[in-house]
């Protein structure tokens, strides 16, 4: 399974009644979001060397299938927070 995902192959996580595939790329975003709560997109991008557009892709991706949930920042409301929510830390627990 580790080679599968060094070689940016998918991994598949049993949820009981669902299976999904996840990308490297987004076991490495719940992963991130889980021992960060409160990341921003800007943040994320920085710490995997990528554009914000390619994190934001992603982020969406994740929110759409419930995994991740994004709330307005509290001091600059065009910031948001990501957050994991019940199925992705289910997620988290089994990266």
């Amino acid at each position: 399974m580790t080679e599968q995902i060094a070689n940016g192959k998918t991994k598949i996580l049993d949820f009981g009644l669902e299976e999904m595939q996840f990308y490297r790329g987004e076991i490495h975003m719940i992963k991130m979001v889980g021992d960060h709560p409160g990341i921003f997109i800007s943040e994320m991008a920085r710490g995997f060397n990528v554009t914000r557009a390619v994190v934001a892709k992603t982020v969406r991706k994740l929110e759409v299938h419930g995994f991740l949930e994004k709330k307005e920042d509290d001091e600059d409301k065009k910031r948001f927070c990501l957050f994991l929510t019940e199925k992705g830390k289910m997620a988290y627990k089994h990266i």
